[in-house]
């Protein structure tokens, strides 16, 4: 919502996951969870404005909830893992779900599902690496009692890297992103990316390009594995497109031309 419209909740959230996690050979990963939530909600630095969104309407919110879930994710990359003596061009493919049961209402139930490919092209043999991104995640309501609106599909910090986690959330995402990484040191590359995507009703439902936020930045990250590193991050996340002219008509656009709507500033590890 815009920025007059903001409001705050507490959310409380007690977790527990067991998790495996196997090597299929190279970047090739398996992973298999199982956890349980458990969460409860309250007011927050300021009430929740009932003109906006009434508590009762927001799935979970008075009564908390309890989840047992199962998670699985597999990683598909032909990349190869060690980055020093190969080039970085290659392909890879994550498909993830998730199943949710509320153990203590039986009648809510959900899962969800996605997928992420990307493609990546050195052009040069030494890791200057083009990367173009998709991704797209669902949530599917299977039973008679609504998904909690903690559980829908969130976008920002990884994905959307110019928002905070959590800013953007609804029951379908799709982020198309475009990145250049290069190598400035023995340890460290630079990365530059651009990002177009936003979260949407039911099966992407409203999805165009004018209802998309931009997301880009710089950073730095280590080099040493493809499969963590640690990052220093400078990101910014714009107003969606189709606010441009739409002040007074869209209560939701703070501004009527393109402007910064969040700067986020990142050290960490991925």
């Amino acid at each position: 919502v815009a920025d007059a419209d903001e409001t705050f909740y507490r959310v409380r959230k007690v977790e527990a996951d067991l998790g495996l996690r196997a090597s299929l050979g190279g970047l090739h990963r398996i992973e298999f969870i199982l956890g349980y939530r458990n969460a409860a909600f309250g007011e927050g630095q300021q009430p929740v404005v009932e003109t906006i969104f009434a508590r009762e309407d927001m799935p979970g919110f008075v009564s908390g909830y309890h989840l047992l879930r199962a998670d699985l994710k597999i990683e598909i990359d032909s990349r190869s893992p060690d980055r020093s003596y190969n080039p970085g061009s290659g392909a890879r493919l994550e498909l993830f779900g998730s199943f949710n049961i509320d153990p203590a209402q039986s009648q809510r139930h959900f899962f969800t599902w996605g997928a992420e490919g990307a493609l990546f092209w050195d052009f040069s043999g030494v890791n200057h690496v083009l990367a173009f991104r998709v991704y797209a995640e669902f949530v599917e309501q299977s039973g008679d009692i609504e998904v909690p609106f903690s559980e829908l599909i969130v976008l920002g910090g990884d994905r959307m890297r110019g928002f905070p986690d959590g800013r953007l959330r609804g029951a379908s995402a799709f982020v198309a992103t475009f990145d250049y990484r290069y190598p400035i040191s023995a340890i460290f590359d630079a990365s530059l990316f651009l990002s177009l995507g936003n979260v949407f009703e039911k099966h992407l439902g409203g999805f165009g390009l004018g209802n998309m936020h931009l997301s880009w930045g710089l950073g730095l990250r280590t080099n040493v594995s493809r499969d963590a590193s640690f990052a220093i991050l400078v990101a910014f996340g714009s107003n969606r497109l189709g606010c441009l002219g739409q002040v007074g008509q869209d209560r939701t656009c703070s501004s009527e031309t393109f402007t910064v709507e969040n700067t986020r500033f990142l050290i960490g590890v991925n």
